[in-house]
């Protein structure tokens, strides 16, 4: 748990600044509902894995998404 907010808050903030998609979010909760993932999906993260995590999933999950970054993200950010 986070101490002052919550994920989705923290969420709909990076949204409202326009950082999403440029920064990948993934939710990791312990609350698994159909309409919780819908409004996190919905907000702008790239995928939802509820507690507790399964590694495997976590590292397919990681290496899904660098290799995708690799072909979308400017040279400038990857070199960073």
């Amino acid at each position: 748990m986070m101490p002052e907010t919550d994920g989705m808050t923290v969420l709909r903030s990076l949204q409202r600044q326009g950082r999403l998609p440029a920064l990948p979010v993934v939710v990791v909760t312990a609350y698994d509902g159909r309409q919780r993932r819908l409004e996190a999906l919905s907000t702008g993260a790239i995928d939802f894995l509820a507690k507790p995590i399964n590694h495997l999933e976590v590292t397919s999950l990681l290496a899904v998404d660098r290799q995708a970054s690799k072909s979308t993200w400017p040279a400038a950010e990857r070199s960073q």
